[in-house]
């Protein structure tokens, strides 16, 4: 009987998030502006970082004749700047922009055709939901989650193209699910604060879709 009531309850807790999650999504910037530019062929410009890039190479070259002036022996200037390093460091700097708040709240992508570039891909305001969310779900030893934001955060890092919107996708929809775990707490916690969350969300939904249907399409055509 208990076990019965477990499940039931348990099912019911999952369905909540997954409609409050759903709900986020549906608002969410980045669904409206690839939604509406889905004719186009977003993926077209995506490209996978070159390990075998001539201007890579000279510049890790020009880099190393740097070091090299200040008379740090070759050797150490080798094992400092070479193509490994260098693009390790590549690969880090994209992955650390997934997180980026400049990106995510504010500017987004920097092809016009995936952001508005008034708005990131999600709201200011689901910010602290986020990390209420993460929090929720480590004390809860639903680690998994958490893991998958990190796995999900490998793509990207190997795109060519800073702040691509497509293939982060999947975070998104991750940091969606954190934000309806992080409302759901904090209804039980301090309700007054989930709807001052909830009215800045809607201030901020109405802001993006007059930017979106009025500003947006002259930005397009410039």
């Amino acid at each position: 009987m208990k076990k019965s009531k477990y499940i039931k309850l348990t099912c019911s807790k999952n369905v909540r998030l997954g409609i409050i999650t759903i709900l986020f999504i549906l608002v969410s910037p980045w669904l409206w502006v690839l939604i509406k530019n889905s004719s186009l062929d977003l993926y077209r410009n995506i490209k996978t970082i070159n390990f075998n890039n001539e201007v890579i190479k000279d510049q890790i070259n020009i880099s190393r004749g740097e070091i090299l002036k200040t008379k740090v022996p070759n050797i150490v200037g080798r094992v400092i700047v070479n193509k490994f390093s260098f693009y390790g460091l590549e690969i880090t700097k994209r992955y650390l922009e997934t997180f980026d708040p400049q990106y995510l709240f504010f500017n987004g992508d920097l092809d016009m055709n995936k952001s508005t570039r008034s708005n990131g891909p999600l709201y200011l305001s689901i910010f602290p939901l986020i990390l209420i969310g993460i929090y929720v779900s480590l004390v809860n030893k639903e680690k998994l989650k958490v893991y998958l934001l990190g796995m999900f955060s490998l793509l990207p890092a190997f795109i060519e193209n800073h702040y691509e919107t497509v293939t982060r996708i999947p975070i998104f929809i991750l940091l969606s699910y954190f934000s309806a775990v992080g409302l759901t707490y904090l209804y039980k916690k301090k309700k007054w604060l989930v709807f001052l969350i909830m009215f800045l969300i809607l201030f901020e939904f109405s802001r993006f879709v007059h930017d979106f249907f009025i500003h947006y399409p002259g930005r397009m055509n410039i």
